[in-house]
Parts: structure tokens; sequence; C-alpha cells
């Protein structure tokens, strides 16, 4: 939890920078575009709406942090001290905060490529499923997976408050989830091929850990 707190910290602070003029500013916006795109469509799709086959990379964020530990170190550390409780100042105290600070970019890369792997099985699956269609019959059973996959892939595209990339590092643990309503756990239902009344697919959703509020600056995502 300290680090989810520590790299929201970091991302504000990277927002504000991002505005500058200077040569640093215009580094900080690039990264920050490339790498905290207002959906999460752009870490799956390039610039041509094609599956990227790789995932992507969060080198620039690791070089830039590195050039910046110093000086964001000497901020968080005073934030910390100001809002965090005093019994448990050792978790955010400077070494603690440098060593986040430091794994930053593998945690997102982490997030970025757990991402990539939930699409390429959909997509495989899918394939796999279609050239078995093309060949002959499918069960249900199958065919039910074919759907599942199709609406998760077209799903996961969508511009909308589910794939918001706050919302969703939120919920897959690289951000504490200010302001995510949605549970980090879901589960699906369908309905089968059985005549029935009632919806034929729903979701429910809870919290994986309940919220836990904190004193730091939270900036939405620049759109430009």
């Amino acid at each position: 939890m300290v680090a989810k707190h520590i790299r929201s910290a970091i991302l504000s602070e990277l927002l504000l920078r991002s505005g500058s003029a200077t040569g640093q500013g215009k580094q900080v916006k690039g990264t920050l575009k490339a790498l905290f795109p207002v959906f999460t469509r752009d870490y799956l799709l390039d610039e041509n709406n094609h599956f990227r086959d790789q995932p992507t990379s969060t080198s620039p964020l690791r070089e830039l942090l590195g050039e910046m530990k110093t000086d964001l170190a000497n901020l968080l550390v005073v934030l910390f001290a100001q809002h965090w409780p005093r019994e448990a100042a050792e978790l955010a105290d400077r070494p603690a905060i440098e060593q986040i600070i430091h794994e930053t970019a593998a945690a997102l890369e982490e997030v970025i490529k757990r991402l990539h792997r939930r699409l390429t099985w959909a997509r495989t699956t899918r394939a796999e499923l279609h050239k078995k269609k093309d060949a002959g019959l499918i069960d249900l059973e199958d065919e039910q997976q074919l759907k599942r996959c199709n609406e998760y892939i077209s799903g996961i595209v969508l511009r909308d408050k589910t794939t918001y990339t706050l919302t969703v590092l939120g919920n897959e643990g690289f951000l504490p989830g200010y302001g995510v309503y949605e549970g980090g756990v879901t589960a699906s239902a369908r309905r089968g091929f059985a005549r029935g009344s009632g919806p034929r697919a729903f979701d429910r959703s809870r919290n994986a850990a309940p919220p836990r509020p904190l004193m730091l600056c939270r900036r939405r995502l620049l759109s430009s």
C-alpha cells in the first residue's frame, strides 16, 4: 500500500512538471503521454489500431526517474513526513522512497505485460476456435468461449471509465485507486443456451481491499 501511494505522488509531481516549457518539462510530458495514456487501449494498440506484438517498454520512464531520483526523493520525504502516520514513518522514509522510485518503471511494466498477456490469450484462443469452427461444427461450450473472447477484446479497446488508465492502474495495484468505484475483483456470469428468463450476461464486482485515504495531490492525466 505504501508503494502505491508513493507512486501516486511521483505521478502527481511528474504531471506538475510536464507543464514546464523547459527541456525536462517536454521530456516529462512525452514520457507521460507514452506510458500513462488516457485509456489503456494505447498499451495494446499502435497508432494504426493494430494489436501490438510486444508490450510497451517503460524504459523512458526508468531513464527519466533515474535522472530525477534525488530531486523527487527530496520532495517526497517532506511530503510523507507531513502526511504519513508517524507510527508507520519508517515505511516511507528516504531509503524506502528511493527504492520505490527505482522500482516504479518495473512495476508499471509488470502491469502492462499482464494486460498484454490477457489480450494475447484472448486473441490466440479466438483464432484457435475460429480455425476449429471453419473445419466443422463446434459444441456449445466452444461457442460460449468464442463469445467471451470477442466480448473481452471488444471491451478492452473501448474508451470509457472501465479502460481509463488511472482506474485500471488502481485496479491492478500500481496506484491506490482514488475514486475507483468498480471493484478490484470482478466475476462474470453468462447464461447458457437453454431457454430461460433474466439477463444473458452480467458482472458483479467487489473491492480487493478497502480504500485508505491519503492527503496527496491527484490530478487527471493530460488529454493532449
